[in-house]
């Protein structure tokens, strides 16, 4: 028979020192992940709004007609303001007056942005012509919450219809 018995378990020691080596990496890791999560949530709203800008510019060519996009907090009107953050709307222009108005359909509507990206732009309202052009270089800037530069993307949609998308240098817009 043996004099020694196996050990069972861990003793209080190891276990400190384990959860102080868990509470050290977590300390460190924490920052890094929510940096990393907002730059993946500020990258798939300038893909969402790159997608939208296109699918504008697309049925303006299609229907061969005047598309509008303007900014929404409801998903029914035009807000009229620079944020984007509330969401958007894409419709027919049926007529010559400029915004949504009675007679226009609806073909898109955007709702609002997460709360961790803030998006705003130099107009409240894009009109792209038949040839899917809209009238005036328009600039979007898109940030994170914590409006870190670093991380904001600057979105141009430029006369030809064609968009430009660079990372910094966006002037975040208030939230």
């Amino acid at each position: 028979m043996s004099k020694y018995h196996s050990q069972q378990g861990m003793t209080l020691i190891e276990i400190l020192v384990t959860l102080t080596i868990v509470a050290i990496i977590t300390t460190f890791a924490i920052p890094g992940m929510n940096r990393l999560m907002n730059s993946q949530a500020t990258l798939s709203q300038t893909s969402k709004l790159n997608a939208a800008l296109a699918y504008a510019r697309s049925e303006a060519v299609t229907r061969v007609g005047s598309i509008g996009m303007c900014a929404s907090s409801d998903g029914a009107a035009c807000s009229g303001g620079l944020s984007w953050s509330n969401g958007w709307i894409i419709y027919t222009e049926n007529n010559e007056i400029d915004g949504l108005q009675s007679g226009d359909e609806i073909l898109k509507v955007q709702q609002s942005l997460p709360l961790s990206t803030r998006l705003g732009a130099d107009t409240g309202l894009i009109n792209f012509n038949n040839l899917g052009r809209p009238a005036s270089t328009i600039t979007f800037d898109l940030c994170d919450k914590d409006a870190s530069v670093d991380l904001s993307r600057v979105i141009k949609l430029y006369r030809t219809g064609s968009t430009r998308t660079t990372t910094g240098g966006a002037t975040c817009p208030a939230s």
